[in-house]
């Protein structure tokens, strides 16, 4: 699926919720919340799918945390989340395929872009790193972020 088509099937997926009385409260409390923090959004769905697409061409899809703007931060397990390098992947998908959530509601995306694979007792686990690529991508396609101890945090949104 290209990039075009990507884009098309996340409206068409959006505009279901949009429509529906339930999600439209939720949609609203979102706006709330951003009116009442005074946020600046530097991510719009576009950039979203074009970071989705590109991290699927990277050797793996790195694990991922993404703050909601209607959860609170949990400080402890973020750092912990940055400290370790994980044995796991991220599902880098959009919300209808139960991954990361709508993209209106990221505060920001924490990203480890490194990977430990066990190879045995005897020997030391296997460690890929695709930071500079990772790195790389982000750049390519112009998305605000910050280094946050091996992490990268990518800011959809930041105090005005």
């Amino acid at each position: 699926m290209n990039i075009h088509e990507k884009y098309d099937e996340y409206q068409k997926y959006i505009g279901f919720l949009k429509s529906d009385v339930c999600e439209q409260k939720y949609f609203k409390k979102i706006r709330e919340i951003i009116h009442q923090r005074q946020l600046v959004s530097f991510m719009n769905d576009s950039k979203w799918i074009k970071l989705l697409h590109e991290v699927e061409q990277l050797k793996f899809e790195p694990a991922f945390i993404a703050k909601r703007l209607t959860e609170k931060t949990d400080i402890e397990y973020e750092q912990n989340f940055c400290n370790k390098i994980p044995y796991y992947l991220g599902n880098w998908q959009p919300f209808y395929k139960e991954a990361m959530p709508i993209f209106l509601d990221i505060e920001y995306v924490l990203v480890q872009p490194r990977l430990t694979k066990y190879q045995g007792r005897l020997v030391n686990d296997l460690i890929i790193d695709i930071s500079e690529q990772f790195n790389a991508v982000l750049i390519e396609l112009n998305i605000p972020y910050v280094m946050e101890q091996q992490c990268f945090k990518i800011m959809a949104y930041q105090a005005a």
